[in-house]
């Protein structure tokens, strides 16, 4: 009889624990993003870099804009384009500051940096109209957004277009022709 009593106590006790083994939900996740520029490198017919000054008729730095949400922003020269203001709170969130057009020091192989953006804005068809030394403009709109498959699975998207067609990227460079 102790042992029937002492089963049924065990049961008893066990069985509320026991039914309370589901899988729980798990809280929310905070996503960190990496912000981008867009990256662009200015080529002739022959390929030589246009922002390079010692190629024939190329163009200096400074004689660049891009209007970007209506507004124009010069071409600045920088020892890092890709510095990233730091804050004095302590957190893994990187906010993407606009940083404008700009272009680092180095003379040879030059590119031109704009933004910076962050996908967590969803741009969709976002232009940047570039202003160039020669009086012509060029119109890059890109997309940059997040695409979720589940909550565990965020895919961003990064692409640019001119004139419709996606622009190809090498290491997320953007090379068009002047």
């Amino acid at each position: 009889m102790k042992t029937n009593f002492f089963t049924y106590w065990l049961i008893l006790c066990l069985l509320p624990i026991l039914s309370s083994c589901e899988k729980e939900e798990e809280g929310d996740l905070i996503w960190d993003f990496s912000t981008r520029s867009i990256m662009l490198k200015v080529v002739n017919a022959s390929g030589q870099n246009m922002l390079d000054e010692s190629t024939t008729n190329g163009w200096k730095a400074e004689d660049i804009s891009a209007t970007y949400k209506d507004e124009s922003y010069l071409c600045t020269i920088v020892d890092e384009p890709l510095y990233q203001p730091q804050s004095d709170i302590p957190t893994r969130y990187l906010p993407a500051f606009m940083l404008g057009l700009r272009t680092s020091t180095e003379k040879q192989n030059r590119i031109l940096y704009f933004g910076d953006f962050t996908p967590t804005n969803n741009y969709k068809d976002t232009p940047i109209t570039f202003h160039w030394p020669d009086g012509t403009t060029t119109t890059i709109t890109f997309d940059f957004y997040i695409t979720w498959k589940s909550k565990k699975d965020p895919v961003v998207t990064f692409k640019c277009y001119l004139n419709g067609k996606e622009l190809p990227q090498d290491k997320g460079v953007i090379t068009i022709q002047k």
